[in-house]
């Protein structure tokens, strides 16, 4: 998912640019997705609709079994629906950024 990221940011940024955005953006979700601290009240429910949320929930699901610091768990079906449509917006991402290639030839 994030290898599709990195390609539509590629593609839609010059180079110079699309490295250093990419890292940043990274950098960022994973502070907002729940990744570095555990959230709890409004953070964690922003948290819920950011990419590395469902990657990094996927990860713990073994140990914790969906379970959260703050309370509560979370469905293993949310879960995976938010790696898959991250996913799906990422490859939309890049299709665009391939059409937008192709044409400037």
């Amino acid at each position: 998912m994030f290898g599709l990221f990195g390609l539509g940011v590629g593609l839609a940024f010059n180079s110079d640019s699309a490295a250093s955005l990419a890292s940043i953006s990274i950098t960022l979700f994973g502070f907002v997705g729940n990744v570095f601290m555990p959230l709890s009240g409004t953070m964690l429910a922003i948290a819920h609709y950011t990419p590395m949320y469902g990657y990094a929930a996927l990860a713990r699901w073994p140990i914790t079994e969906g379970a959260l610091i703050s309370g509560g768990s979370d469905s293993i079906w949310l879960v995976a629906a938010n790696v898959a449509a991250w996913a799906l917006a990422f490859g939309v991402l890049v299709r665009f950024g391939v059409l937008r290639s192709r044409r400037r030839r």
